[in-house]
Order: structure tokens, then sequence, then C-alpha cells
């Protein structure tokens, strides 16, 4: 979600912040982690914030009115655990508020985004993962919620890593969201070459979320991508086309022909997702993949003075 803008809603002060200490029925204590809470205006503040009990945990972000020495919740919502967290300070925390228009309405949505560890267990340690939520302002009805990547300490977990890429897909002004998700078993997440690894490349998997008036649905479920590893990874580019372009799957295609006409038979349009040093949502037409960059280079050459207006570049796609 790098590529948000946040819409300049800034930060509640400290006042704020020590009414909110202060009033006994909130049941926020100081020491509480606590994400930075926005301003909205018009008295209105965004909190977000963790609380543990004797048996469990939970988090929270909250509406509130904020008038004179009186703070006043208006809006409250729950954010939900993918895992039980442990009772201390780190085992649950809510790392960042943003007011932010992800769909393009000229109205801003709250982003919220937290992070919960487990207990550490013998033998395997702790577990963690980072959640992401989008929710309408002021009512907080919930427009999405991800998670954004898990792992643990101990060789038996899967480690997962994971984007979020706004893109409008189907071109309606409204962007849509694109969850790409890395999982590899840990053990193995530095150590592809151990014989216990060999072959276990990462899955990745992709799940489109569309925009619509009460939300982001997802749609047709997992789209499993796999990543593409042969030996070759310097790509020749002669063209690059964003998915939520009009007609960018026929544009790729054309220019793919054109290659294979000019006697690059080689030539093909690749997923970028297949390809971990690739940016994402592109249809990218390669000219060839080469085992060396010096050989890569050379061909380059040859599609850049054989085709006209295409200039075509060397680039390591892993």
């Amino acid at each position: 979600m790098a590529q948000l803008r946040e819409t300049g809603r800034p930060v509640a002060g400290q006042p704020f912040l020590d009414a909110l200490a202060a009033d006994p029925k909130l049941a926020i204590e100081s020491d509480e982690p606590l994400a930075r809470p926005l301003a909205l205006g018009s008295d209105l503040y965004v909190v977000g914030w963790a609380k543990c009990g004797p048996t469990a945990c939970r988090a929270d972000v909250a509406v509130m009115r904020w008038r004179g020495a009186k703070v006043r919740i208006i809006h409250r919502a729950r954010l939900p655990l993918s895992m039980k967290p442990w009772r201390d300070d780190m085992g649950l925390q809510v790392t960042a508020l943003a007011a932010v228009d992800v769909d393009a309405d000229k109205r801003a949505e709250l982003v919220v985004m937290w992070a919960v560890t487990t207990e550490p267990e013998a033998a395997v340690g702790s577990r963690g993962a980072n959640h992401v939520a989008i929710y309408a302002l002021p009512d907080l009805a919930q427009a999405y919620y991800s998670d954004l990547g898990s792992g643990g300490e101990a060789s038996v977990h899967t480690d997962c890593t994971a984007t979020l890429t706004r893109i409008d897909l189907d071109c309606d002004g409204h962007p849509d969201l694109v969850h790409d998700e890395s999982c590899i078993e840990a053990h193995c997440v530095d150590n592809l070459d151990d014989p216990e690894c060999r072959g276990r490349r990462p899955e990745v998997t992709k799940v489109i979320h569309r925009w619509a008036a009460a939300g982001y649905t997802p749609v047709y479920g997992h789209d499993t991508v796999k990543p593409l590893r042969d030996g070759r990874p310097h790509l020749v580019v002669a063209g690059s086309f964003r998915v939520d372009r009009h007609g960018a799957a026929d544009q790729a295609e054309r220019l793919r022909k054109r290659l294979a006409d000019a006697g690059f038979s080689g030539a093909e349009v690749v997923d970028s997702r297949r390809l971990e040093k690739l940016r994402c949502c592109f249809y990218s037409v390669l000219a060839g993949r080469f085992a060396t960059r010096k050989e890569a280079t050379a061909q380059a050459k040859k599609v850049s003075a054989a085709l006209k207006k295409v200039k075509a570049y060397v680039k390591a796609g892993f």
C-alpha cells in the first residue's frame, strides 16, 4: 500500500492524548500500545489501541468526539485476530493509522495496520503476523481485511510475505486491490540450495478484490502463479503494459508478434508476478531470457536495431 497517499489528516496533539488518558470510562491506559491518533476535523479523532486482560487480548479502532475535557466514542470496531496474542506489551500492537482515499471516491477511508505475536512455545518459539484493514469513515464499516505476512522463529514454520497493490483492473475509475503472497518453509528462506530445500520454490498466490459500493469483494479465489526460475535470470524487456490499461493484453501480444516476425522466436508475454524482481501487475514482453548479462545485452541491441520505436533493455528477473 506504499503507493497510497494520505489525505493530509494531522495527528492528534498532546492535549487530546491527555484527555484520552484521563477519562476512566474509556479504559485506555497510558502505558497500553496506542497508535498515534488522527484528527479528522469537527472535533472527531481516530484512535487505535490494544489491550490485554487476564485471559485474552483485543485490539480496537474507534472514532471519538472530543469537546472540552470530555472524550466520547462515536463508532468502534474490533480488529480481527488470526492467532492468539502473547499477553504482554509486544504481543498485540496497532502499528499505523492513515486516512487515505483508497477507492478514489473523493472521501477518505481509514487504513489500519496491526501486528500479532504469539507466546513462545518450547522448541518452536513464537509466531507472528501483520495485518491490514480498510474502514469507511466515520462509521467504521469494514471494507477490506487481510494479512500482510506471517512467520515464526523455528524452521518448522512457514514464512509468508505479502504485498497489496492498488490498481484499477476493470477501468471503472475505482482502484481494485491485488493481494500477492509468497510462502516457503522458514528453513528454506535463505537456503534454497540446501538438499532439503532443492526444488521448493516459493508458492505465490494472488487474490483480486474488486471495488464495490459496500467495500472490496474477492473474486475467483486464489490464482496460483508459479515463479519463473530456470537458470536464465537476465531478461530482454521490449515492453511492459499495466494490466489495468484498456487493451493492454492485445498490445502486449501485438508486440510479441512483431518480435517473432522479426526473427526473435523466443519472444513471449510473461505475467510480471512470476519474476520476483519485477513490479506487480504488468504484461512484460520479453525478447529472450539468458544465463548471462552479456548475452542479454547483445540481444537487446539487436532488438532495438530491428524494430522501430522499440528500445529494449536488460533487467534481472530473479
